[in-house]
């Protein structure tokens, strides 16, 4: 797994999904980008470990499923 540095914002959390080697840092604070950075190169960062929402019902995996829910032909 490669590590991954991401905005801590919510868009960022839904499309990680379960990882096990991200980093969240406030995008408002290029400091913090930069100390998480080095942190990396340097192989001290601690990563967060994160899981996967779940997404309720109506889900469709695939394009076929979505048609498949959108014009109820279930």
């Amino acid at each position: 797994m490669k590590p991954i540095l991401l905005a801590d914002l919510e868009y960022a959390h839904e499309t990680v999904g379960a990882y096990d080697k991200v980093k969240f840092f406030d995008p408002d604070n290029p400091a913090q980008l930069a100390n998480e950075m080095k942190e990396v190169i340097d192989g001290k960062i601690v990563f967060e470990k994160t899981s996967a929402n779940i997404i309720p019902d109506p889900f469709a995996h695939n394009w076929k499923g979505l048609f498949d829910i959108l014009l109820d032909n279930n």
